[in-house]
């Protein structure tokens, strides 16, 4: 016997049979880039960290009438540590049957709120469990017509790299929304073991066609994805998903460069022009940057690239290792290419007792000059050699191909470091400086010798006040 009663309620429900939509039947207009506009600009002598910027984005979000009420943050037991507890009040923590208890927090201002209408979802120790809340809120749309939103933050070693299986399967389901890797980085927890350190879900989350990952430096760059990921998935309803690495270390974020929005989102942007840079806080667009010491492979790369970046550069010695190989490239260079930038990388280091670190140089030069190849098939020797340290070169070959490497490294000359480097005195810096611009030295990509963040911050601000 048939409840014909029931068929006005089956056909709200989409019929008697599961379906699946490619796209909901509404989409909704996601914030501009300007309502994230505190983001845009610099933090001054505030320092903050990108996931701090992720947090302040989400809030900003959440408070657009037509997109906050889609949005569904999910942690999986690290509110507090990620920063998020602000939602508790806010927004509330989804609980079916309301708040059934006192919480032990009860007294803070951020206290646990639990509601019907909460839109958090904190899903205890369980990050499998999160991230099929994850997926169920990201493919609502299909299977429910509800867009939503999802933004599942974790340890990012608990995503790619411990669940990547369910990743491929949220990929299939065709979800929707932001996973986001907390404390971002190989030595970010060490003292909580390898399980917690993440290296490589980068490459795990490239294998997957539909995922659009980042490793955003700014707050900026966290606002520009965060923005473009909702109109897409949101507005545009386009299958994919996103997944970010945040970092807890604070530092101060500068003003977005004008028109960089669209290179963020491809992943490459001229960051600043400027003589002097630092390995991993700014994005120099380059074309092509090669690294080449040979004779054939110098020439070829001042025939066509945008910059050249040699090892060991001693700006004394440089016109007469490289002076032909860079004439006859350049003497091909077509004339539509603009001139070739010079990337010089010594270690930097400045104040009146710093000499000494000039030791800790010294195993990195005796592994390229020692143990880069053969007898006689070693670059790096033979730079070393031209720079007129054949003896020692050598010497230290000989004892690196034996297994001493310490012994090689002693031997490593005292002025051949000195001449490549940039550790001493103000005076003796900036006398270096001069030394490497006018042998032509265009960028000074720097390794600051510093122990935090912020004390190899400080050496590139003073190296700066030094050009």
């Amino acid at each position: 016997m048939h409840n014909f009663g029931q068929r006005p309620r089956r056909a709200a429900l989409g019929g008697y049979l599961p379906q699946r939509r490619r796209k909901a039947s509404q989409s909704f207009e996601t914030p501009k880039l300007e309502a994230f506009d505190r983001l845009l600009k610099s933090t001054g002598d505030r320092e903050i960290s990108t996931t701090m910027a992720f947090v302040q984005g989400l809030n900003i979000a959440l408070r657009d009438k037509q997109v906050g009420p889609r949005l569904v943050p999910i942690v999986a037991d690290e509110a507090r540590t990620f920063g998020m507890e602000g939602m508790f009040r806010q927004i509330g923590i989804y609980a079916p049957f309301g708040q059934k208890y006192k919480p032990v927090d009860a007294d803070q201002l951020m206290y646990y709120r639990e509601d019907q209408s909460g839109q958090v979802l904190q899903q205890g120790i369980s990050e499998p469990g999160a991230m099929s809340s994850w997926m169920a809120a990201g493919t609502s749309y299909s299977v429910s017509n509800v867009p939503m939103l999802p933004f599942y933050i974790y340890y990012s070693m608990f995503g790619f790299q411990r669940i990547g299986d369910i990743a491929w399967q949220a990929a299939d389901m065709r979800t929707r929304g932001f996973l986001l890797g907390g404390t971002a980085g190989r030595t970010t927890l060490n003292g909580e073991g390898l399980q917690h350190e993440d290296g490589f879900s980068h490459v795990v989350a490239g294998g997957i066609p539909n995922v659009r990952s980042y490793d955003p430096t700014f707050g900026f760059e966290v606002a520009v994805v965060l923005q473009h990921g909702m109109q897409k998935m949101l507005q545009e309803q386009v299958d994919e998903y996103y997944y970010v690495t945040l970092m807890n270390e604070n530092y101060s974020h500068p003003d977005m460069p004008d028109g960089v929005e669209d290179g963020i989102i491809r992943g490459l942007y001229r960051f600043r022009s400027s003589w002097v840079s630092v390995l991993g806080l700014a994005i120099v667009a380059l074309l092509l940057l090669l690294a080449a010491i040979g004779p054939k492979n110098v020439a070829l790369t001042a025939e066509i690239a945008e910059g050249w970046q040699p090892i060991f550069y001693m700006p004394e010695k440089a016109k007469d290792v490289w002076g032909d190989a860079l004439a006859a490239g350049y003497a091909k260079r077509d004339a539509t290419l603009p001139p070739m930038d010079i990337y010089a990388g010594p270690a930097l280091a400045i104040g009146d007792n710093v000499e000494g670190m000039r030791e800790f140089i010294k195993p990195h030069i005796a592994l390229y000059i020692g143990g880069m190849g053969a007898k006689g098939k070693n670059f790096y020797h033979n730079v070393a050699t031209k720079y007129g340290y054949g003896a020692e070169a050598d010497r230290i070959q000989e004892l690196y191909l034996a297994g001493d490497k310490d012994g090689a490294a002693k031997v490593v000359p005292d002025e051949l470091v000195r001449d490549i480097s940039l550790i001493g005195s103000r005076e003796f810096v900036k006398e270096r400086v001069a030394a490497f611009r006018e042998a032509g030295v265009t960028v000074l990509n720097v390794v600051p010798m510093g122990a935090t963040t912020a004390d190899r911050v400080k050496l590139i601000e003073e190296l700066r006040e030094l050009v």
